[in-house]
């Protein structure tokens, strides 16, 4: 088993150049903008026919290439638990981006604040199109890439996700980029409504199974780019002990994230339902935070890769929904 907290991010800018805009913070309400300058389309920004691209799997996470400013090759996440595209400060630094300002990144871990700068007017180039006029964030993120034993230069995040219907075939290793204005979906997946409670961070509503198949409803954070198959808050265990009692769970090592230190015990719980669809016995981890992201009121916890794996997944941000697909890896156990 490899443990990997997630990257979760959700950034607040705080300061900014005279005259430069400053992209959206918190977004309580249930949609973020899709027209905002940040997230405009180039007239040339939908890969031609959504022809599938290739990507890389490893411990759920989708690794593909994509360049800014015309830069050679980066290698990047696709992660919809990033509240904006980040690249690495050091890339950042080597591709000379003129930084408009500063804010405050916020992430699953507790007890101290990290700042990021941003800057804004760039191209992102990838899967054969490009997205022009997008602001990017900057953070230190040769923490992350040691955690996971290879090179990560960033994360494609939400203004991705806000342009394109996003198809992620996790089984065939594929993901195909569609145009939202022409998009329609003819399979027969499971649609799930999309809710924006946190930033530009999808959340679903699912169900988690108690020992005496009790469902219990909350709101989950949907992150690709986390590889555990479910996470748990602490309000949501504390409110909810009949998940699991303390001796039917192990402490993990505590880790250092975005925001500070995380803390979580490693379990299990009986399903966790999505739609019609019942992942059985899920691996867990169960935060110990009481502050940070998992700390917010409302917030069950957080949907991840080793749970999306199982599925070929179409994110449509613009039509508030997600679809799945089981595929092959559907019954498999969690690791």
């Amino acid at each position: 088993m490899t443990w990997i907290f997630s990257v979760l991010l959700t950034l607040f800018p705080f300061s900014s150049r005279a005259g430069e805009a400053v992209p959206s913070g918190q977004c309580d309400v249930p949609s973020p903008s899709f027209a905002s300058a940040d997230s405009r389309v180039t007239s040339q920004a939908i890969p031609r026919s959504a022809q599938p691209i290739p990507f890389q799997l490893a411990d759920g996470l989708i690794y593909m290439q994509a360049s800014l400013n015309g830069s050679s090759p980066l290698w990047v996440i696709l992660d919809t638990g990033s509240s904006y595209t980040v690249i690495d400060a050091s890339v950042s630094k080597m591709l000379g981006l003129d930084l408009l300002g500063e804010g405050i990144a916020y992430g699953p871990g507790q007890g101290s604040t990290q700042k990021f700068a941003f800057a804004g007017h760039t191209t992102l180039m990838f899967a054969g199109g490009e997205l022009g006029d997008q602001t990017v964030a900057t953070l230190p993120l040769g923490w992350f890439s040691s955690e996971l034993g290879r090179r990560v230069d960033g994360f494609l995040g939400s203004n991705i996700f806000q342009n394109y219907v996003v198809e992620i075939d996790y089984d065939n290793q594929l993901v195909r980029f569609h145009d939202p204005a022409s998009y329609s979906y003819s399979g027969h997946g499971q649609h799930l409504p999309l809710e924006f409670v946190w930033d530009n961070i999808p959340s679903v509503r699912a169900e988690v199974l108690t020992r005496d198949g009790t469902p219990i409803q909350g709101i989950f954070l949907v992150d690709s780019g986390a590889t555990t198959a479910i996470w748990i808050s602490r309000n949501f265990s504390d409110t909810h002990p009949e998940f699991l009692s303390a001796d039917e769970t192990i402490e993990v090592p505590s880790v250092v994230a975005v925001g500070g230190e995380f803390s979580a015990r490693l379990g299990r719980v009986p399903a966790i339902r999505l739609g019609k669809f019942l992942v059985s016995m899920p691996l867990a981890q169960f935060s110990q935070n009481t502050s940070g992201i998992f700390a917010r009121p409302g917030l069950a916890g957080m949907i991840g890769a080793e749970t999306l794996r199982r599925f070929t997944v179409i994110f449509d941000y613009p039509h508030r929904e997600m679809i799945l697909e089981p595929n092959k890896h559907f019954s498999d156990p969690s690791t």
